[in-house]
């Protein structure tokens, strides 16, 4: 058995493996060619493993959980598993040089706790929470039509990944945030329930800080009734990252869209979205989406085409 694989970083090292990231989601193509290969696994994010072709036993905390092809398992992050690979044969090799055909292969979605309450925030509705609820640090899902459907169509966006495809990705996982509160209503919301108790900062703030725009760390803080350093611990034990990065990235998709369809100036849209500085704002925009903040409008923008 070789070294621990934490995942999702581990991907990147991978042969014929594509790792696509965002600052919150990522997902990949996993292919394997050889049978009975087990593995340590350290979820860093939280993780959908869904297998196309073969089958995996995942030996967890929760128990050993056997994924055929079309089914899915849901891992929490911050968990080690046993992976057990089993390549299926499908069909004579046609190379006379290759031994055997065999393979085995998995599409693996990770998402962090921004994106899952984000979602929440959304469609809390959708989602009762129980005071008494038991959940697990894992939910096997079975294989449905819309499933895989959903499964395809990330599939598609695999094959035909281009940056300004990104936007559509975070759709994706919403899609299949509402399939899973749907179908698994119970168990998906236990699930989330489960990881949401792990937290240290209470979740009805966290759904607000998802609505709320604030302009400082401050701020948030005050509104959290606890001094700053306190509460910018608890959220990035949380969120995965710190108060103040986690504004700026509010900001600067609040500032793509106004860039996209407002008919505001740079300095107009800097200031709007609580930039102290435009010269600061121009470079961090460059750095981030690798074209200045006019450029952006001007390829986006049809009023100032």
């Amino acid at each position: 058995m070789d070294k621990i694989v934490y995942l999702p970083r581990d991907l990147q090292k991978l042969p014929d493996t594509k790792l696509f990231s965002t600052p919150h989601v990522a997902f990949a193509k996993y292919t394997q060619t050889q049978s009975g290969i087990k593995q340590q696994v350290y979820t860093d994010m939280h993780c959908l493993v869904i297998v196309l072709c073969g089958e995996k036993i995942m030996h967890t905390k929760s128990g050993d959980f056997v994924i055929r092809a079309n089914e899915g398992l849901f891992l929490q992050a911050d968990n080690y598993c046993l992976s057990n690979i089993t390549a299926l044969d499908i069909g004579a090799a046609s190379d006379t040089h290759q031994a055997s055909n065999l393979r085995y292969e998995a599409l693996l979605l990770f998402f962090d706790n921004v994106s899952l309450f984000e979602f929440i925030s959304k469609h809390k509705e959708r989602l009762h929470f129980h005071s008494l609820a038991q959940g697990s640090e894992v939910f096997h899902l079975r294989d449905s039509d819309m499933l895989s459907t959903i499964t395809k169509s990330f599939e598609f966006y695999i094959q035909e990944f281009r940056e300004e495809l990104l936007p559509f990705v975070s759709h994706k996982f919403e899609e299949l945030f509402l399939y899973l509160s749907v179908q698994y209503a119970r168990v998906f919301t236990s699930f989330v329930q489960q990881i949401m108790q792990g937290f240290a900062l209470d979740s009805h703030l966290a759904f607000l800080y998802c609505q709320k725009e604030f302009d400082n760390v401050a701020q948030m803080a005050e509104y959290a009734k606890t001094d700053q350093a306190t509460f910018s611990r608890k959220f990035k034990q949380v969120f995965g990252l710190s108060p103040k990065h986690w504004l700026d990235e509010r900001r600067f998709e609040k500032a793509k869209f106004l860039l996209e369809y407002s008919s505001k100036n740079i300095n107009e849209i800097c200031m709007e979205c609580g930039f102290g500085s435009s010269s600061w704002f121009i470079e961090r925009f460059k750095n981030r989406y690798h074209c200045t903040p006019k450029h952006y409008q001007k390829s986006k923008n049809l009023y100032f085409a």
